[in-house]
């Protein structure tokens, strides 16, 4: 645990690269063989963590608390690529910009990700409407 927490106690001394190596590498004697207490042996070793869970970790958990003490961290984590696609992405990309052909440069990268899934949980969830009455145009013009 300690070479998982230590990195995030320490802005001036973050390494991403480490820490993600860190969290890759983890095993354990039981679980790194089964997928469910009642399973057999896998064959092959298990990731406990997988690549795009340490993504989700990093954009998170590490940058929220590793960016007010290192402030130049914040461009690392703009950096980070968008890895997992899915479905309420994509319906909040076809809601906010349809066949819009700037569509993929709010696909790459993760806190971009992040925004749309924001919009999609605060807007598109709690309208009815399919987007007739959505509020969010309105919302936008606000912040303007």
């Amino acid at each position: 645990m300690e070479k998982i927490a230590a990195p995030l106690a320490d802005a001036t001394r973050w390494s991403q690269m480490a820490w993600r190596e860190t969290l890759l590498a983890l095993d354990h004697d039981f679980w790194s063989t089964h997928f469910t207490l009642l399973a057999e042996p896998s064959a092959k070793p298990l990731a406990l963590i997988g690549e795009t869970r340490v993504q989700e970790m990093l954009a998170n958990v590490a940058y929220p608390l590793l960016v007010p003490e290192r402030t130049r961290l914040r461009a690392e984590y703009l950096e980070l690529p968008a890895i997992l696609d899915n479905q309420k992405v994509r319906r909040a990309v076809l809601r906010l910009f349809g066949d819009s052909p700037r569509v993929k440069e709010f696909q790459k990268k993760l806190h971009h990700q992040q925004g749309l899934l924001q919009v999609y949980e605060d807007f598109c969830l709690e309208d009815a409407s399919a987007c007739a009455d959505c509020p969010f145009p309105e919302r936008l013009r606000e912040w303007r």
